[in-house]
């Protein structure tokens, strides 16, 4: 919330000495790599996270955002969709889809 990632990380990390497959954990890391640019590295902690829980909600729909942000549109729209079938009612993943529904 305070937009300190450095101590967000460092909090994370430290949590993930006591729990090292807490799922929650190791998704708001993904979030922090995400957050810093460190795409690769936010993409290995959401790899750990659907090989924990493959349902975990919005895995897939920041995977998708990753994709987008590197210029894979087609991956991007795969974890889109996978989002959806994951959870339906993930406005943001069908606001996505529609908005790259004529992108190539």
């Amino acid at each position: 919330i305070k937009g300190d990632f450095k101590e967000a990380e460092n909090i994370i990390e430290d949590g993930l000495t006591y729990f090292p497959h807490c799922v929650n954990l190791i998704f708001n890391l993904a979030l922090v790599k995400f957050y810093t640019g460190k795409y690769e590295k936010a993409m290995e902690e959401l790899d750990r996270v659907l090989s924990i829980n493959k349902y975990y909600p919005d895995a897939h729909y920041l995977k998708g955002i990753i994709y987008q942000e590197k210029g894979d549109l087609e991956k991007a729209k795969k974890e889109f969709i996978n989002e959806i079938n994951i959870n339906p009612g993930s406005k943001r993943a069908w606001k996505k889809l529609k908005e790259m529904k004529d992108e190539k």
